[in-house]
């Protein structure tokens, strides 16, 4: 098939698919934190404007990249103050996140090169302010898994589309193997595994999460198709991480779809963070199921000469309490330990996410990263007794746990980094004040529905954060 024909049907698909996706439920505002998320997992607006014209690779730190972010993150910062966000209870509902951020902003005081440092942090706070303006809406829930979704609808087509008729953009040269490798829509076959992952957990959630329906429809049709094409590029991408986490996210929330599995896992909370590790270190001593697991997906023990990476950065002369400063680390030592390793390119990353955090920040910010993913974990685990959308940040911070042992994706424009951020992050929204004759309109109506010829109890009045109010459910 010729590939401007590809194209064609590609966009057709494309355009068909989105508007599939619950267009009543989508709130215009979702559009920016949506192209947001495509250029965090893609390329940056000057790479897709040099390849579109021709012009060659794009410098990094392109101008117009830094206009066109800048704008967004203008954007969603109008969002949020027209959506009257009280920024005091923001930062106090995830203090540790704004520590975290706000430690890694500090350490430009001692970075060799803090004018750069600034703008790929200035870049960084981006996805925490896109993230509070996808949980600012009425119903997060719903607008977190269409947003997953929709991303899906574009990442995954896009990607088979450039393997497939556009080789000389989805297609390149592994670094360390210089074998032929997919890239698809992302820079690399690495960021290419973090799409793919994120991708398929959008289409996982909205699957597994949705009641069985016998009647087929174009929403179903439509994930059924992305699904396939995702089983398509999955297993030739090579992305052994990617393959390992749609599995396991996919069975974790089959599993989790369980009143009582959800019930016993909430009422462990924090402890399951302590059990689960043990379990696991005694099984692999006495039956080695890590060399097992990694050898099933087709790498060593080293995760392809990842072990000598970290090894020869942890041995760099940098402050292990303050680190070298934010995105600083390789910037320093980068050319000497790929020298060292007897690299032919230079390194930037460590290939571990806790290392480079340690590496950039030190003791001090990878103990603040802990502690925030700690207790974000601990306030997921308490929501998944209650609710599904519990399990869906639940998997959402397994996956990005686990993909940080063989990738670096705690900080900047990364996609695995913005989901985490969707996970942890909380936004406390204002209750509304309904009137009494209101909220008692409200229940006939669900009384009605329910088919229920009970008497009308007065609704309770309630104390909110945001002051008294009446709760449309509770009755005095």
């Amino acid at each position: 098939m010729p590939p401007k024909i590809a194209l064609f049907i590609y966009a057709a698909i494309v355009v068909s698919l989105v508007r599939t996706a619950n267009p009543a439920k989508w709130s215009r505002v979702l559009w920016l934190p949506w192209a947001w998320l495509l250029i965090v997992a893609t390329k940056t607006p000057a790479m897709w404007w040099a390849i579109i014209t021709g012009g060659g690779r794009a410098a990094e730190g392109s101008m117009l990249d830094t206009v066109i972010l800048l704008a967004m993150l203008a954007g969603a910062i109008r969002v949020l103050v027209k959506r009257k966000a009280v920024w005091s209870k923001i930062i106090r509902r995830n203090q540790w996140l704004f520590l975290f951020f706000g430690f890694e902003l500090c350490s430009l005081l001692w970075s060799n090169q803090p004018g750069t440092s600034l703008k790929l942090w200035i870049k960084d706070i981006g996805n925490l302010v896109m993230v509070l303006v996808v949980l600012s809406e009425e119903d997060p829930a719903e607008a977190v898994k269409l947003l997953m979704l929709r991303a899906s609808y574009v990442l995954i087509p896009l990607s088979v589309l450039l393997v497939k008729y556009y080789p000389e953009i989805g297609r390149g040269y592994d670094g360390f193997t210089y074998m032929p490798v997919m890239w698809g829509a992302s820079e690399s076959k690495n960021a290419l595994g973090a799409v793919l992952l994120v991708a398929g957990l959008g289409l996982m959630i909205n699957l597994v999460g949705a009641r069985l329906r016998v009647k087929l429809t174009a929403k179903l049709m439509g994930q059924v198709v992305v699904c396939l094409m995702l089983v398509w590029i999955l297993p030739r991408s090579n992305c052994a991480t990617a393959l390992a986490g749609v599995i396991g996210s996919a069975l974790i929330l089959v599993g989790l779809r369980s009143q009582a599995a959800r019930q016993l896992l909430g009422n462990m909370g924090v402890a399951a963070l302590i059990v689960i590790p043990i379990v696991f270190m005694a099984a692999d001593f006495l039956f080695g199921i890590s060399e097992i697991f990694v050898g099933s997906l087709g790498r060593d023990m080293t995760l392809t000469a990842r072990t000598d990476i970290w090894d020869a950065s942890l041995a760099a002369h940098a402050s292990r309490l303050l680190g070298a400063g934010y995105w600083s680390f390789w910037s320093q030592y980068g050319k000497a330990i790929s020298s060292q390793l007897n690299f032919f390119f230079e390194l930037k990353e460590a290939h571990n996410g806790y290392i480079e955090t340690y590496l950039n920040v030190g003791l001090v910010g990878l103990g603040l990263l802990i502690v925030a993913l700690v207790t974000g974990l601990g306030r997921v685990l308490r929501q998944v007794k209650t609710s599904h959308y519990g399990a869906i940040r639940l998997v959402f911070i397994i996956v990005a746990l686990m993909y940080n042992i063989s990738e670096s994706a705690f900080a900047g424009l990364n996609i695995i980094w913005f989901t985490l951020l969707l996970a942890l992050a909380e936004y406390p929204h204002r209750r509304r004040r309904v009137s009494r004759t209101a909220a008692a309109a409200r229940l006939k109506k669900v009384t009605n529905a329910a088919g229920g010829n009970r008497p009308l109890p007065e609704p309770a009045v309630h104390l909110t954060s945001a002051g008294y109010g009446y709760d449309l459910f509770s009755c005095s």
